[in-house]
């Protein structure tokens, strides 16, 4: 029953868009622009996606700072990022150690994505692509639209399974809280 409801409530905040928007921003790694694989398992030296998705809350997203870990045997080929940099580092919008910061232009009300690595794996070992908080920080931070930009932490929904099978991270909610996503 836990793993249902489980199942259930990352269903809910993955397919929520401008209308029913959650009380807290997320952010999650996947393999595609849908933001639902959250896993690859590539021949040896063939080149996969791996994207990172930021949901943002009920008060939307105006910037948001993650940092990331790329296990030993992964390496990126090519990078790409749409979005404005707060700090323009050597990588768009990152910066050595695994640090991204990035601004929007506008308010963003529905999933944005901030990061688009196609990587290779240099072996066949199981290992995971993670997000953490930034520099300094418990958690990943971003800045809301109300007046003032107010800063809020986000939650990460997931890590990134490279031949074997990417995690959901787990939150304890009432299933009132579930349902009220779609008051």
């Amino acid at each position: 029953m836990r793993l249902l409801l489980l199942t259930c409530a990352f269903l809910i905040v993955a397919s929520a868009g401008a209308d029913c928007l959650p009380s807290k921003p997320y952010v999650g790694l996947f393999a595609d622009e849908a933001h639902s694989i959250t896993s690859a398992s590539p021949p040896l030296y063939t080149p996969f996606d791996v994207w990172i998705w930021c949901l943002p809350s009920e008060h939307g997203l105006a910037a948001v700072e993650y940092s990331f870990v790329f296990p030993s045997n992964v390496v990126t080929v090519a990078t790409a990022s749409t979005q404005i940099c707060l700090c323009p580092g050597l990588d768009g919008c990152c910066y050595p150690g695994g640090y991204c910061a990035y601004a929007f232009m506008s308010c963003q009300w529905d999933w944005v994505w901030t990061q688009h690595w196609t990587c290779m794996a240099l072996s066949l070992t199981p290992g995971t692509i993670a997000l953490g908080p930034p520099p300094n920080m418990t958690a990943p931070v971003a800045a809301n639209c109300d007046p003032g930009y107010p800063i809020e932490p986000v939650t990460i929904l997931n890590t990134f399974g490279i031949n074997q099978e990417g995690v959901i991270g787990v939150e304890e909610h009432t299933w009132g809280a579930i349902k009220s996503l779609y008051r």
